[in-house]
């Protein structure tokens, strides 16, 4: 299932190249997010940002204005960056149905696994099957381009799976929607990244 995400698409298999038992050529994991130690002092927020302005109020006394007119810049610059798509945040989500294009080999979701999504104000859900999955679930919230998840499900060895995941929302030049998605098992220790996108509506 689920930022940017690189992960392999199906046309792009090398020729004789086999897929995972789950459909999909694997990618690499994303990194581990380091963990601090158990006994290292917590800082919050408020904390660190004072502490980030004593040392700047210390060390940029004898800055000149030229400086703080070049620090400004950058950091607009930084902002407009990170700033969401527009397009994205009014894509409409609801009544839409998504099919997986890449996932990690150790996701169940599959090519022939289809999402159906609905959305209430803030509030997203979906029911999905196809594939390895025999039905699942998934529910959370929509924040401008971003969804966050829970989701739940019972593949064809009757096993019940269930992890998290957060995705983030892309309109592609021909209007369709892809969610790049990063996901984290519950029920056992993998996690990984996957790719859906919509699936046209049929006349």
């Amino acid at each position: 299932m689920s930022q940017s995400v690189s992960a392999t698409s199906f046309s792009d298999l090398p020729d004789g190249q086999m897929e995972s038992d789950a459909g999909f050529f694997p990618v690499e994991d994303p990194p581990a997010i380091a963990v601090p130690d158990a006994g290292a002092a917590e800082v919050e927020p408020a904390e660190a940002a004072d502490a980030v302005k004593d040392t700047q109020a210390g060390s940029g006394e004898d800055s000149d204005a030229g400086d703080d007119s070049e620090a400004g810049e950058g950091t607009e610059e930084d902002d407009e960056a990170e700033a969401p798509d527009p397009a994205a945040v009014e894509a409409v989500i609801d009544g839409k149905v998504f099919a997986a294009v890449a996932n990690t080999a150790s996701g169940e979701v599959g090519r022939t696994t289809s999402f159906h999504y609905r959305q209430d104000g803030r509030m997203i859900w979906a029911e999905y099957s196809g594939g390895a999955v025999v039905r699942g679930y998934l529910v959370g919230t929509r924040d401008g381009d971003r969804l966050d998840f829970r989701y739940s499900h019972l593949n064809i060895n009757l096993q019940t799976a269930n992890g998290v995941c957060a995705s983030k929302l892309e309109v592609l030049d021909d209007g369709r929607i892809r969610l790049h998605e990063t996901w984290q098992w519950e029920s056992r220790p993998e996690r990984g990244t996957s790719v859906v996108e919509e699936i046209p509506a049929t006349t």
